[in-house]
């Protein structure tokens, strides 16, 4: 019962971002279907092993090339359209890099690699691009190297996603116009404290499964749309103050994921400035105590806070939370070490607490 409310929320707000990509995607799409009635491919003998699709819009699909020179060749043939919906290869071992120049002229609104060898995209393999592309989507995939420090030049890309790939650090990043930002699945161990702050437009970044070990204090300060933040399954064993401080201006994020960390110790003010109805999920760590310095200011601000998975020591330590029940439903999931609910326990056994 504890965990069914916080389930379907996260389950509301999963679908809300799958919508959204999905409106996103066919918003593009449909700009350009009027367009591509007047667009065609080139000679299909001329881009082999590269498909080219004429749908709804122009789509390119190389999957099948064998190595770089192959794909440099491809886009040498004549292309009389050289504006492309989207860019896809799936399954392919043979191209490592993504070199300067590579796509000639051809420009793309979406980039899918995925499930391939790519290791580097070049500082100017995606040039062409810079004004259209709205989404990169890169995929199970070494890649370690791209040009972050270019970002801010893709003036329209509203969603980047280079998950389960090699990624070890990351630059501070500039956007505009970048709303979703997943890095699922990397090396990352180390984020600068500017790393974000000029991601004005950001409303989602996701760093589940990587190797954080700490979070310098203003990481996340002022960034002013974000209303979702993963830090799940990294290696985090500690949140010292200001870790989640927030500026004034600031919306707190709905929904801030700490779950499956090693966490055993958080600061006063750790969370300083999460409002309601921001959830704090915290399930699945190392905490064994609720102090009350910490967890009275953010639940009594009205912040739900996650705790599958922690056994709590339910001494005199808890009697502030279990005597108080508006504050105690803030608690979610919360149990004893002896496998006790805290919504279970009387508040009466504690009268000796003082």
């Amino acid at each position: 019962m504890n965990g069914s409310i916080p389930l379907l929320l996260c389950l509301l707000l999963s679908t809300s971002r799958g919508e959204e990509e999905k409106d996103t995607l066919q918003t593009s799409r449909t700009s350009l279907t009027l367009k591509s009635q007047e667009m065609s491919c080139p000679e299909a003998a001329d881009i082999l092993p590269c498909v080219c699709k004429h749908e709804e819009a122009l789509s390119l699909e190389c999957s099948g090339v064998e190595d770089e020179a192959q794909l440099r060749q491809v886009f040498r043939a004549y292309f009389p359209t050289t504006a492309f919906y989207e860019f896809y290869m799936d399954g392919n071992k043979g191209v490592r890099v993504l070199e300067d120049g590579v796509f000639g002229s051809v420009s793309f609104q979406v980039l899918q690699v995925l499930n391939s060898a790519l290791e580097t995209v070049r500082d100017d393999a995606l040039t062409p691009s810079l004004r259209t592309l709205t989404h990169i989507n890169v995929a199970d995939s070494p890649l370690a190297v791209f040009p972050f420090h270019r970002l801010q030049e893709f003036t329209l890309l509203g969603s980047m996603s280079l998950m389960n790939c090699d990624v070890h650090s990351l630059p501070p990043l500039s956007s505009a116009s970048l709303k979703l930002l997943y890095l699922n699945a990397n090396s990352i161990s180390h984020l600068t404290p500017d790393v974000f702050s000029l991601l004005t437009a950001v409303q989602n970044i996701d760093l589940t499964e990587n190797h954080l070990t700490d979070i310098e204090a203003g990481t996340f300060t002022s960034i002013p749309r974000l209303s979702s933040l993963s830090l799940s399954t990294n290696m985090l064993s500690s949140l010292p103050r200001l870790t989640f401080a927030l500026a004034a201006t600031q919306d707190a994020p709905g929904w801030l994921r700490l779950d499956h960390n090693n966490i055993d110790s958080v600061e006063v003010d750790a969370f300083k400035g999460v409002q309601a109805p921001s959830y704090i999920e915290l399930s699945h760590n190392a905490l064994t105590t609720l102090q009350e310095a910490v967890w009275r200011p953010v639940m009594a601000r009205g912040v739900t806070v996650m705790l599958q998975g922690n056994a709590l020591s339910c001494g005199c330590v808890i009697a502030w939370l279990v005597r108080d029940p508006t504050l105690l439903t803030k608690a979610q999931g919360a149990r004893c070490a002896d496998g006790r609910w805290l919504t279970d326990l009387d508040p009466a056994d504690f009268d000796i607490c003082g």
